[in-house]
C-alpha cells in the first residue's frame, strides 16, 4: 500500500505540473462520460411506467379510477388497470351494460366524480375545427392534479371553458367557443393542460354535460358484437372513467369484486404494493439484441475515447522520460514505472468519472425541471444508479486503456539511452498485423451476415454494430504497419513533407494511435454518410406520389361552404387566367363526426390490397378538369361516363357488374353501403382518389360533399416561390383552416441535417486527434528542428514540417477510414434499403395500376467523402502550422 500511495502522489505531482495536458485528457474522457450519463438519466425519467403515471390518473386526491369494458362479464387485469382481458370467449348483446355515476358510487361505496373524454366540433371566429374535449368538474377537489392550470382559472359553470396553450393562440382568454352539436357558446376564461404527458395539443376543457348533453348511460362506449370486416371507419370514442374517493384505500380484494361486475380499476393502494400475478400480461421489455447494441455503441465510444486520450498520455511518457530513467536508476523496477504511468489513467479517468456523470446528471435535472415547465412532460425524476456506475467504471478503465501503451513503453525503457538523452525506438510485434488481418476478415463477415439478415431488423443491426467494433480493431492493430508503409512514400515528397512522414514511421508508438483515432472518425462518418445516402437515393427511387409533382393545393378539412367563394376569388386575384379545380369530398351527412373519420370509402373486392389515398379522400366529387387531372389526358370515354350521370372509379376491383359500392360511416355500429352505377378506368399512376363522382350521384340523403380543395394542375401552372408565398398568405389571411400544399416530388437529400452534423462531429474529432498528436510530434522533434535552424532553416520551413506532421496523420487516417467505412456502410445500405420481398404492389389488379419492383441501392456521396478526406488534413496542417512555435531553444545535450 506504502508504494501504491507514493505512485499515486508522483502521478498527482505530475498531473498538477503538466496542466494544460492533464485538462485535455480529463476533458476528452469527462465530455463523453457527461453526456452519456445525461441521455441515461433523460431515458430512464421519459420511460413512464403504469406506477408513475397513477397521480396524472388519479389525481392528488382520489382512492382509484374506474372504467366500464361495455359488460357486466368478469374481466382479468393487471395490478396498474392498464391491461385487461375479458374472461370468457363470447361476449353477447345480452351482456351489454351501461354504468351511471350513481351506479359506481354503489359499487365502490365512495364519492366519485366523472370525466368524460373524446372529440368534439367547436367553431372558432367563423372556423369549425376538430379538436379534444375533457369534461372535469374542476370544482370538485376529487379532481384536483388531472390537469394543470397554466393561466386565468378553470371553468366554474356550464358557460365557460380553459383551453390548451396551443388552442390559447386562436381562442385566447376572453374569446367565445361555440358547440355546434348544441349550440352552446362557452367563454374561455383560463389556459389549462391535461396532467398527462401524451394529452392531445388542441384541447379544452369543460363541466360535465356541457360538451354532450345526452342521457349519461349513453356515454358509455358499447364496443360492437362483431367486426365489419370491410371498413376501419370507426365512429369517434367518448371515453368515460371515474374518480373514486374511499372511505379506506381500495385493495386488490375489493379490486377483484369490482372486476366481477366488469369494472377495471387503477387503485392507488394496490400501484404503490403491486401484488404477484401470474403472467397473463406480458410487457413490452428491452431486449436483449437491443441491450447488446446499445453496449456495442458505448465500446465504440470507449475505443474512440482511449484512441484520443493515448496520444495525449504518449507526450507525458516523452516528457517524463528523464524522471522516470532517475527513477529506475534509483532502483526502480519497471513494473513500478508502469504502475507509474498506469497511475495518471487512474486518476484522470476517475476524476473524469467522478465529475462527468454529477455533471450529466445535473444537466438532465435542469432539462427536466425547464421541459415540465409548466406542464409536465417528462416523468418523475429518476437516477439509474447502476447503469451510471457502469459509466463511471467505463470512464476510468477508458483512462487505464489510454494510458496502457505508454506504460508498457516506459517499462521497456533502455535507463542508460534515457539518461543520454537517446531515443527509444519502438519495435513493432511481429503477431500484431496478423491479428489485424483475421480481425478485419471477421468484423467484414460480421457485417455481411448482417446484410442478409434484412428481415430482422434488431438482428442485422447488432450484427452490423458488432462487425464495425471488430472491424475497427483489426484496423487498428494494422495502424502501425499502415503508418510504417505510408512512410516508404516520403521520398517523392517536398523536404518539410519528408521529414514528417519519416518522423512519423520512426515513432510510430505516438503516430498509430492518433492515426487510428482518425481512422475511427472517419470510418464512422463514411458508414453513416453511405447509409443516409443510400436512404435517400432509395426513397427517390420509390417515391410514389398520389398527386401529380408540382401539384399547388388549397385546403381546408372543414371550411364553411360559404366561405370558398373568397377563398377561390383570393386565389384567382394572385393567380389570373389560371384554372382552379374544385374538389369535393364525400363522406356522411350529419356532423356526428370528424372529417378524416367521415369520409367515404370505395369497397374493394379485393382482400388487403393497398392503394394510394390523399388528403382529398377516397370517393370525391368533380367534373371533367379533376378527371383529366388524375388521369394526367383526356379520356373522353371516361368524360362520356362521367356526364351520363356516372361514376369513374381507378380501381378495377371497386366495379362489379358496372357498379361500385360507396361505405359511409352510420349512426350504428355498421357503416351505410351505397350502390351507384360507375365505370373503370385505368389510370398510369397511382391516382390521388378511388373514385371521382358526379354531381348528382352525391345528392344522397345519405351523403353529402363539400368542398374541401382547389388544386392548380402543373400542366397548367408551376408556382414560382413568390407566387407561392402570396398565395399562402393570402388564404391563411381568410381563415387559420386554409393551407396552400406543395407536392415538390421527391427532395434531393432528407437527411442532409443530420449528415451535416455528423461530419461536423467526426471532423472535430479527426481535427483533435490530429492536433494532439502533432503536439506530442512537435515536442518530441524539438532536437531535429533546432538542428534544422542551425543549419540555415528557415523558421518558415519548420512551421511546414510540423504542418506536415498534422497533414501525415490526419491524411492516412482519413484515407484509411474512408476505405474501411464504404464496407459495412454498403452492407448496412443493402441491409436497409429496397423491399425485401422484392417490390410493391398497389391493389390487386396491375392492369388498372402499375406495380414497380424495389431493389436494395447503395449510393455512396462520394464528392462529400472525398471533400471531407481533402479538407481535413489541410486543415488540420493549417492549425498546427500556423499554432506551432518556430522559435529555437537549444537544449544541453547530455553525454
Amino acid at each position: 500500500m506504502s508504494a501504491l500511495r507514493t505512485i499515486l502522489r508522483l502521478s498527482r505531482h505530475d498531473l498538477r505540473r503538466a496542466k494544460g495536458r492533464s485538462l485535455l485528457i480529463f476533458l476528452m474522457i469527462a465530455v463523453p462520460v457527461a453526456l452519456v450519463s445525461h441521455l441515461l438519466v433523460l431515458f430512464t425519467t421519459a420511460a413512464v411506467n403504469a406506477e408513475e403515471a397513477i397521480p396524472a390518473e388519479l389525481g392528488s386526491r382520489a382512492d382509484a379510477q374506474v372504467r366500464s369494458i361495455g359488460y357486466g362479464l368478469p374481466v382479468e387485469q393487471d395490478a396498474f388497470g392498464e391491461l385487461w382481458n375479458m374472461v370468457g370467449e363470447t361476449a353477447p348483446d345480452s351482456a351489454k351494460r351501461s354504468w351511471t355515476t350513481a351506479q359506481i358510487a354503489a359499487a365502490t361505496g365512495g364519492r366519485v366524480s366523472r370525466i368524460t373524454e373524446g372529440e368534439q366540433v367547436v367553431e372558432i371566429a367563423g372556423d369549425r375545427k376538430w379538436i379534444y374535449a375533457y369534461e372535469i368538474d374542476s370544482r370538485d377537489p376529487l379532481t384536483q392534479g388531472t390537469y394543470v392550470q397554466v393561466s386565468g382559472r378553470m371553468p366554474a359553470n356550464a358557460g365557460e371553458a380553459a383551453v390548451s396553450r396551443a388552442l390559447a393562440e386562436l381562442a385566447p382568454i376572453g374569446s367565445t367557443l361555440r358547440l355546434p352539436r348544441t349550440d352552446a357558446r362557452v367563454r374561455v376564461v383560463g389556459v389549462a393542460e391535461s396532467a398527462g404527458n401524451m394529452s392531445p395539443s388542441d384541447a379544452v376543457i369543460m363541466l360535465p354535460g356541457v360538451a354532450d348533453p345526452a342521457p349519461e348511460s349513453t356515454l358509455v362506449p358499447q364496443p360492437a358484437a362483431g367486426a365489419v370486416p370491410d371498413t376501419t371507419i370507426v365512429r369517434p370514442v367518448r371515453e368515460v372513467h371515474w374518480l373514486v374517493d374511499t372511505p379506506a384505500p381500495v385493495g386488490w380484494t375489493e379490486v377483484r369484486r369490482l372486476n366481477q361486475e366488469g369494472l377495471v380499476v387503477r387503485s392507488r393502494s394496490v400501484a404503490a404494493d403491486p401484488p404477484e400475478l401470474p403472467t397473463l400480461f406480458p410487457r413490452d421489455e428491452t431486449s436483449g439484441t437491443e441491450a447488446t447494441g446499445v453496449l456495442l455503441g458505448i465500446l465504440l465510444i470507449v475505443l474512440e475515447v482511449v484512441l484520443l486520450a493515448g496520444p495525449a498520455f504518449a507526450v507525458g511518457l516523452r516528457r517524463r522520460r528523464r524522471e522516470l530513467g532517475l527513477l529506475a536508476a534509483q532502483g526502480a523496477e519497471p513494473g513500478h514505472l508502469r504502475r507509474l504511468l498506469l497511475a495518471d489513467g487512474l486518476v484522470l479517468g476517475g476524476l473524469a468519472g467522478l465529475a462527468g456523470v454529477p455533471l450529466g446528471i445535473g444537466i438532465a435535472a435542469l432539462t427536466v425541471w425547464r421541459a415540465n415547465l409548466p406542464v409536465p412532460v417528462y416523468g418523475p425524476f429518476e437516477v439509474p444508479g447502476w447503469p451510471l456506475a457502469g459509466v463511471a467504471a467505463l470512464a476510468l478503465a477508458s483512462g487505464l486503456l489510454a494510458a496502457l501503451t505508454p506504460a508498457i513503453q516506459a517499462g521497456r525503457a533502455d535507463v542508460a539511452g534515457v539518461l543520454a538523452g537517446r531515443r527509444d525506438r519502438v519495435r513493432d510485434r511481429a503477431g500484431l498485423p496478423v491479428l489485424g488481418v483475421v480481425l478485419v476478415v471477421a468484423g467484414t463477415a460480421c457485417c455481411a451476415l448482417g446484410a442478409r439478415l434484412r428481415g430482422t431488423p434488431s438482428l442485422w443491426l447488432l450484427a452490423i454494430v458488432f462487425g464495425v467494433l471488430v472491424l475497427l480493431l483489426g484496423l487498428v492493430a494494422l495502424t502501425p504497419l499502415l503508418v510504417r508503409v505510408a512512410g516508404r512514400t516520403r521520398a517523392r515528397l517536398p523536404l518539410p513533407l519528408r521529414l514528417a512522414a519519416r518522423d512519423a514511421a520512426r515513432n510510430r508508438g505516438r503516430t498509430a494511435p492518433a492515426v487510428a483515432a482518425v481512422m475511427a472518425a472517419m470510418a464512422g462518418l463514411t458508414t453513416i454518410a453511405v447509409l443516409l445516402s443510400s436512404q435517400d437515393a432509395d426513397r427517390r427511387a420509390t417515391y410514389v406520389s398520389a398527386q401529380a409533382p408540382g401539384t399547388a393545393t388549397v385546403f381546408a378539412e372543414d371550411l364553411a361552404a360559404g366561405r370558398w367563394a373568397g377563398v377561390r376569388s383570393a386565389v384567382e386575384a394572385e393567380l389570373p387566367g389560371v384554372p382552379l379545380i374544385e374538389v369535393k369530398t364525400v363522406g356522411s351527412a350529419g356532423d356526428d363526426l370528424p372529417p378524416l373519420e367521415s369520409r367515404a370509402q370505395l369497397v374493394r373486392s379485393c382482400q388487403g390490397c393497398g392503394y394510394a389515398i390523399s388528403l382529398l379522400g377516397d370517393v370525391v366529387v368533380g367534373g371533367r378538369d379533376l378527371l383529366r387531372y388524375v388521369l394526367g389526358k383526356d379520356d373522353p370515354v371516361a368524360a362520356a361516363a362521367l356526364a351520363a350521370g356516372k361514376a369513374v372509379v381507378f380501381d378495377a376491383n371497386g366495379v362489379r357488374d358496372g357498379k361500385a359500392r360507396i361505405s359511409v360511416p352510420g349512426t350504428a355500429d355498421k357503416p351505410t353501403r351505397v350502390t351507384v352505377p360507375a365505370v373503370a378506368v385505368r389510370a398510369d399512376r397511382p391516382p390521388p382518389v378511388g373514385a371521382i363522382l358526379p354531381d348528382g350521384l352525391a345528392s344522397d340523403s345519405r351523403l353529402t360533399a363539400r368542398t374541401t380543395a382547389l388544386l392548380i394542375d402543373p400542366a397548367d401552372l408551376r408556382l414560382t416561390a413568390e407566387q407561392e408565398r402570396r398565395v399562402g398568405t393570402r388564404v391563411s389571411e381568410l381563415s387559420g383552416q386554409v393551407s396552400l400544399e406543395m407536392n415538390r416530388g421527391p427532395q434531393a437529400r432528407e437527411g442532409d441535417l443530420t449528415l451535416a452534423v455528423i461530419t461536423l462531429v467526426a471532423g472535430l474529432l479527426v481535427l483533435v486527434a490530429a492536433v494532439v498528436a502533432t503536439a506530442l510530434a512537435a515536442a518530441d522533434a524539438r532536437p531535429d528542428l533546432d538542428t534544422m535552424a542551425a543549419i540555415g532553416a528557415s523558421p518558415w520551413t519548420r512551421r511546414l514540417t510540423v504542418a506536415g506532421q498534422g497533414a501525415f496523420i490526419a491524411g492516412l487516417g482519413t484515407l484509411v477510414g474512408l476505405a474501411a467505412g464504404l464496407v459495412p456502410g454498403s452492407l448496412a445500405a443493402w441491409a436497409v434499403t429496397g423491399a425485401p420481398d422484392g417490390g410493391i404492389r398497389y391493389g390487386a389488379d396491375t392492369a388498372t395500376i402499375p406495380e414497380f419492383a424495389s431493389t436494395p441501392i447503395v449510393d455512396v456521396p462520394w464528392m462529400l467523402l472525398a471533400g471531407t478526406a481533402l479538407v481535413l488534413p489541410l486543415l488540420a496542417a493549417l492549425i498546427t502550422g500556423v499554432f506551432t512555435r518556430a522559435g529555437v531553444r537549444p537544449l544541453r545535450r547530455l553525454t
